[in-house]
């Protein structure tokens, strides 16, 4: 065994070194894959994402509201927005709201910015064929910046239907009505209607069912004879 280790040592030495330099370079890579996820993990939560949508409005699945919201971990700066195709509402266009106009200046994460733009009552098939294009530009913290292009559809908010009232809705109709009742009794337009029992009440009231309690007695000695 010795004599072989002597003879091939040298190739023995080489056959490790290969091994070791194999090793090494992998493991570099490996190392250099980490750094770059540890990166971009770090870089995830200062970055912003803008999301802009058509979403059903909580009084009523016909009305379509506008929502714009920052659903990434970082703010978003200097949020601009360019209108490709525009959209008419009741007395303005899209591109006339004050935000999508003058652009916002800071959103922070999870902030909304929303209003309502159009209804599926008056004209469905007309709103249905219509679309949003529009570009949104914005920054991080580091001012890198990142552009977005959507392309909003009317068409698939289009022949829904729902059924029963949400429950926050019955809540609040709940609460509001309790607050119309305190405020009609407060005023006096309606009167509670209250029972007096006082001390001489349950005076009167005890006297009276001794009495029939004496009664029942003497009617039970007569029948007992």
């Amino acid at each position: 065994m010795i004599e072989f280790l002597r003879e091939y040592s040298d190739l023995i030495i080489l056959f490790f070194t290969i091994v070791v330099g194999i090793s090494t370079v992998v493991y570099a890579i490996l190392t250099k894959k980490l750094v770059d996820e540890t990166r971009r993990m770090r870089k995830s939560q200062i970055d912003p994402e803008i999301s802009v949508s058509l979403v059903h409005n909580e009084i009523s699945i016909s009305f379509i509201d506008f929502k714009v919201e920052n659903i990434g971990m970082g703010p978003a700066y200097d949020v601009t927005f360019k209108i490709i195709e525009d959209f008419h509402m009741e007395r303005r266009n899209l591109s006339d709201v004050g935000f999508i106009k003058h652009g916002i200046k800071y959103l922070s994460p999870k902030q909304v910015m929303s209003f309502f733009i159009a209804s599926f009552i008056d004209n469905p098939e007309e709103l249905a064929k219509k679309e949003i294009k529009l570009s949104v530009s914005y920054k991080n913290a580091i001012d890198e910046v990142f552009d977005r292009t959507y392309i909003l559809s009317f068409a698939q908010y289009s022949s829904f239907t729902k059924l029963g009232t949400p429950p926050l809705h019955k809540i609040a109709n709940n609460i509001e009505k309790m607050r119309e009742d305190l405020h009609s009794i407060i005023d006096g337009f309606k009167r509670i209607n209250v029972n007096i029992y006082n001390r001489k009440d349950r005076t009167i009231e005890e006297e009276e069912t001794e009495r029939q309690y004496q009664e029942y007695l003497s009617s039970k000695k007569e029948n007992g004879k």
